[in-house]
């Protein structure tokens, strides 16, 4: 049985992987494949003894000897995969996954449980239940083999049809955003052809024939200063402590610009820097070049609520809120993230039906924010800065989402102007 290869730059070599355990005296064998000092392992499946994996090269025992035969040739086929990927064109990790996943390099499927993994893998699991969502609607769109060449412009058309009447307009554009995704990721590890990209690449308004994704504008709210003051007065009786915390979590996320549910569980007492809250947006802080940490003020209705829900211990890593404790891994921080939104948000949908206000949720915390501020006139740079955006045409296309809510109801008012009889 062959231990190791060497294939064009990549280096392949059966290992015995004693820092993973099954019962307790077995370990597995792994394939570390090994490109430009970055190495990727692929399991075969066999887990063995010390004694057993010893006497796994040169055995006569019945077991064992298929075992070997069944690993030597799951190695031989990488090795000869690799060398097929060289021969036409670049080697990368992704691209050897890909072909092992389905064997088929053009379908899509493999692609998106490829990058599924690797995010799940990288603790994005935010992004991965995205991917896993798109991929999912299109197995059920198009059961059959679905290829790169068969995502036309014309099929992403009838794509986009069948999800109007499925999902919503904000859902559909995420999915198609992602499917394009998955095409820039093929092209980029050379598995593709650029040639077949099906979406519009020019944003002239020139026509190439080509797929547009319309952005989804979704269903933005965006309370008044005055509606933010009723949920701040509103009264909640002694015996609902869990809908006052989720009252006042909710006015502490607008008075810190907005931030995530999943940000302010996150932030620890090390996030404070003097009289100010400083932190990094979880959500981009992987996808920005450069670093944006987001600097908000302690105002007194902050400081009211951290004394009033902080943590006792104020050491550095200690969260500011007792939310995380104990969650450790990425999924776990997810699922956190997730329940206690969801218990806030039932709360926040309690208050606002009492109050005869539009349905208000933890994101909208972050809307009121950014459109009672540019109603009052302030800057659309100090915006971009303490709403965390990378650029100011992000903030401004965020904007653009209340832009005809404001508009109708300013003339609306001057409706009501010009029909108000004169004393």
């Amino acid at each position: 049985m062959e231990k190791s290869f060497i294939e064009g730059g990549v280096t392949g070599m059966i290992i015995y992987d004693t820092r993973r355990t099954k019962d307790e005296t077995k370990h597995p064998v792994r394939f570390r494949i090994t490109h430009k000092r970055e190495a990727t392992y692929i399991s075969p499946g066999y887990y063995f003894t010390p004694d057993e994996f010893k006497r796994l090269p040169t055995t006569r025992e019945t077991e064992l000897t298929k075992q070997r035969t069944a690993i030597g040739d799951q190695f031989t086929a990488i090795k000869n995969t690799i060398r097929d990927i060289i021969e036409n064109g670049d080697y990368s990790h992704n691209k050897l996954k890909s072909i092992l996943g389905r064997g088929d390099t053009d379908n899509i499927i493999t692609c998106f449980e490829t990058i599924i993994k690797e995010m799940n893998k990288a603790g994005r699991i935010g992004n991965a239940s995205i991917y896993r969502n798109t991929m999912n609607f299109l197995i059920k769109y198009d059961s059959n083999k679905i290829t790169f060449k068969a995502i036309t412009p014309k099929y992403l058309e009838g794509l986009q049809a069948n999800m109007k009447q499925n999902i919503t307009q904000s859902t559909a554009s995420i999915y198609l955003r992602t499917i394009r995704s998955v095409f820039n990721w093929a092209i980029r590890e050379k598995i593709i052809d650029p040639k077949i990209y099906p979406f519009k690449k020019n944003t002239d308004g020139a026509i190439d024939g080509k797929f547009r994704i319309i952005d989804g504008s979704g269903t933005k709210t965006a309370l008044t200063a005055e509606q933010v003051s009723l949920i701040r007065n509103y009264e909640i009786p002694n015996t609902y402590p869990a809908m006052k915390r989720s009252r006042d979590l909710f006015l502490l996320m607008f008075n810190l610009a907005g931030i995530s549910a999943i940000d302010l569980m996150l932030l620890k007492w090390k996030n404070i820097n003097g009289n100010e809250i400083h932190f990094e947006r979880k959500k981009t802080a992987r996808t920005v070049k450069k670093q944006t940490i987001i600097k908000i003020p302690i105002t007194n209705t902050v400081q009211a609520i951290l004394d009033n829900y902080g943590t006792q211990d104020k050491s550095g890593d200690n969260y500011i809120l007792p939310f995380m404790v104990g969650a450790e891994t990425p999924l776990q921080i997810k699922q956190v993230a997730a329940n206690h939104t969801r218990i806030m948000n039932k709360h926040l949908k309690a208050i606002s039906d009492a109050l005869k206000l539009p349905r208000v949720s933890t994101y909208v915390s972050r809307h009121s924010y950014a459109t009672i501020l540019k109603n009052a006139g302030i800057s659309v740079s100090f915006l971009q800065e303490t709403l965390g955006h990378s650029s100011l045409q992000t903030t401004m296309n965020y904007l653009k989402g209340f832009e005809q809510k404001q508009r109708r109801d300013t003339f609306e008012n001057l409706e009501t102007l010009i029909n108000t009889p004169i004393q």
